[in-house]
């Protein structure tokens, strides 16, 4: 990522914010894995899967 990384941000549907002092790289950690959860739970739910 270039330039500041804000320390809130909509990722997806989500809503995340962070601690001052947490490192770039982590935040983007968090950004990423965010978001691959959501495509999961996407994916997941498109192919008829529930939590019924």
């Amino acid at each position: 990522m270039r330039g500041p990384i804000p320390s809130a941000a909509v990722v997806g549907g989500s809503v995340v914010s962070f601690a001052a002092g947490l490192p770039a790289s982590h935040r983007e950690d968090v950004y990423l894995s965010t978001m691959y959860a959501q495509r999961a739970t996407w994916s997941a739910y498109r192919d008829g899967l529930s939590g019924h």
